[in-house]
């Protein structure tokens, strides 16, 4: 992934590298940056770790830098410091109005990567909710999970509709029906319907 976004920005195709990680492993990214790739391209100032302390508003403070590494838990924090009023609680807040990210960090365009993307799967949490709504934002998103099948089929769904909502084209409850149709029945998404015996 390292090697794609950096061969990316050599290629002008990006200016500005937005990584959405696990929290507590903001620093290990920093560092496998920096040990993989030449120092000419990546200094260790051009790398801005977020946390509770530069949360508020720091993508036009901080447009000096190539890459923006933010833990998942803070980004609805971060997306929020843009906003006149912060609501108290953010269990219902609604995301269709976010701040324009690539005219605020002054890029043309921003390579996003979310590490740990299976923990992107339920669509009514807020990290989910800002991150899809952040999705048109960015030209290149890229997905990195060790856990691609999670505990159930239907959880990989939030994860394709943020590559491209045309590969399931449904809605979370149309897509649990056309999967218990498919592996189950109407009693039990998962049963076992039959086996394949030639195989």
């Amino acid at each position: 992934t390292i090697c794609l976004f950096t061969q990316r920005l050599l290629n002008n195709e990006i200016d500005g590298i937005f990584i959405l990680v696990k929290t507590g492993i903001t620093y290990n990214w920093k560092c496998e940056i920096l040990d993989w790739v030449n120092d000419s391209i990546y200094k260790e100032d051009d790398i801005l770790l977020i946390n509770n302390n530069n949360k508020y508003r720091p993508f036009e403070i901080n447009r000096d830098k190539k890459i923006i590494i933010c833990p998942d838990h803070l980004i609805a924090d971060v997306i929020l410091s843009y906003r006149k009023e912060i609501p108290k609680n953010k269990k219902h807040i609604r995301f269709d109005k976010n701040p324009d990210i690539k005219q605020l960090w002054d890029k043309k365009e921003i390579f996003f990567v979310y590490d740990e993307s299976h923990r992107f799967k339920w669509s009514d949490r807020i990290r989910s909710k800002q991150t899809f709504a952040l999705k048109e934002q960015f030209k290149f998103r890229y997905l990195l999970t060790g856990t691609p099948g999670i505990n159930a089929p239907e959880q990989i769904r939030m994860q394709l509709d943020f590559i491209d909502r045309s590969i399931t084209g449904m809605s979370p409850n149309a897509f649990n029906l056309w999967l218990s149709t498919k592996i189950g029945d109407r009693f039990n998404k998962y049963k076992i319907v039959e086996y394949n015996v030639d195989n």
